[in-house]
């Protein structure tokens, strides 16, 4: 559900991404050289992501994520 792949974004994603920016993490989704320009691109950088971070998440959790990041942000 997007729900829990907003809330796990929130828990594991947001902090390391406006640490990244220094600021706004969410502009790493709105700039114009994108590095994601596929769904299946999303899910890989998501997939990647989440093992460097070590959340353990589940393929499910994954997806979760994949989507709420589509749905807000790439809408592929």
């Amino acid at each position: 559900m997007a729900e829990d792949g907003e809330s796990l974004y929130q828990a594991s994603c947001i902090g390391c991404h406006s640490r990244m920016t220094g600021g706004d993490g969410t502009v790493l989704y709105q700039r114009d050289d994108k590095i994601v320009t596929s769904l299946d691109a999303l899910h890989q950088r998501v997939t990647h992501c989440a093992n460097s971070a070590a959340t353990n998440w589940t393929e499910a959790d994954i997806e979760a994520v994949t989507n709420y990041l589509n749905d807000n942000y790439y809408h592929f």
